[in-house]
């Protein structure tokens, strides 16, 4: 961040406070279908200029659907859902896929997923608390090493080898865990630590001392 921003005065890095609800809850997945199969999570991003939902994302949802062998997930971005309802809400029209329409931040529907379906967006990085399989929709082609995050999942551009890769994935999930552990570790600090109680604690120790410079 200094690199792009300059020298951070007055701040301090505390981590991700996000994953506290681990320590403070045990997460309990909702039961969303009647029959036990894989669970595909397709997370779009939702700028169009980069997102694949715009070019196949219900291309996407209807194949997986047709296949019959899937529990889908579709939990798109909350600003996807809001520019764009109708569109969003076509997924409904197809059978055995879920839309979700994310109150709750405790991650407990990427707990469900047994693979995870994204392009460039951010929440992939959470979903790597659970080191499970993730696959990339690059319908935009750009070149593969744009994104550092492609490197802990598959990259995959048409909707036939998404289906195969799939299959492939869900038959060796602990292929890429390696990297998927790593690249989680370089990215979340003091995921052992009760990240928001550091926060306030800092805050805290913040304002007595300038209270202190004040009086």
């Amino acid at each position: 961040m200094q690199k792009r921003l300059g020298f951070l005065n007055n701040c301090e890095i505390g981590g991700y406070s996000k994953f506290d609800y681990f320590h403070y809850h045990s997460l309990e997945p909702p039961q969303l279908f009647p029959e036990k199969r894989p669970v595909i999570l397709y997370n779009p991003h939702f700028e169009e200029k980069e997102s694949s939902f715009f070019d196949k994302g219900l291309d996407l949802l209807r194949a997986l659907s047709e296949t019959n062998k899937y529990n889908i997930i579709f939990m798109p971005h909350p600003d996807l859902v809001r520019k764009y309802p109708k569109l969003v809400n076509k997924s409904l029209e197809l059978s055995n896929v879920v839309l979700i329409s994310r109150p709750k931040i405790n991650l407990e529907y990427m707990a469900l997923a047994d693979l995870y379906i994204t392009d460039v967006s951010s929440s992939a990085f959470e979903f790597l608390y659970f080191n499970r399989p993730i696959i990339y929709f690059n319908t935009k082609k750009v070149p593969k090493d744009r994104y550092p995050s492609w490197r802990f999942g598959k990259v995959v551009e048409d909707l036939e080898n998404i289906i195969l890769e799939m299959e492939r994935s869900l038959n060796n999930p602990q292929e890429l865990e390696v990297q998927r552990r790593e690249a989680f570790k370089k990215t979340f600090l003091n995921i052992d630590r009760h990240v928001s109680l550091e926060i306030a604690k800092v805050i805290c120790d913040k304002l007595k001392s300038t209270k202190r410079q004040v009086e």
